[in-house]
């Protein structure tokens, strides 16, 4: 909030922007891994969901206002959050030795089985580097209230 002179002698309001790109740097609060560990991993459906971002990561930022106060010399900020705004924030880096799955003509797979190819991190890195194609990027989801 500080860096985005939200505290001031006046009266400000924070997090009245859509963006999650902007929310994340301006007014982040708290995040949690999503699908981060093995059991969460075996357990969660395989849905679009799972296959488009596997383990990523649930963030909240905050929309409100922040009222300077004086306490004497010294002036005193109270930051009113009004409403809780949540996202998703993925890379796509491919980094590491990631399982991606079991794939094979009908799609992908958890667990392996007749016909199915284990795929990895390494398998879209030497693919990449195969083709030239490709590129490692982050993606935001939109902002739900």
């Amino acid at each position: 909030l500080m860096k985005y002179g939200k505290i001031a002698p006046h009266e400000t309001r924070f997090g009245d922007v859509e963006s999650a790109i902007v929310l994340i740097d301006s007014c982040h609060m708290n995040a949690r891994p999503i699908a981060a560990n093995r059991w969460e991993k075996l357990t969660d459906p395989l849905d679009d969901l799972y296959c488009a971002l596997g383990a990523f990561t649930l963030h909240v930022s905050g929309r409100g206002r922040i009222i300077p106060t004086k306490k004497g010399l010294k002036t005193v900020h109270t930051v009113y959050v009004e409403e809780l705004l949540f996202y998703i924030r993925d890379s796509y880096d491919f980094s590491g030795d990631q399982p991606l799955g079991y794939w094979g003509q009908d799609g992908a797979h958890k667990l392996p089985g007749r016909s199915l190819s284990m795929v990895e991190n390494r398998s879209f890195n030497d693919w990449r580097s195969h083709t030239g194609a490709g590129a490692d990027f982050l993606i935001f989801s939109d902002v739900h209230r």
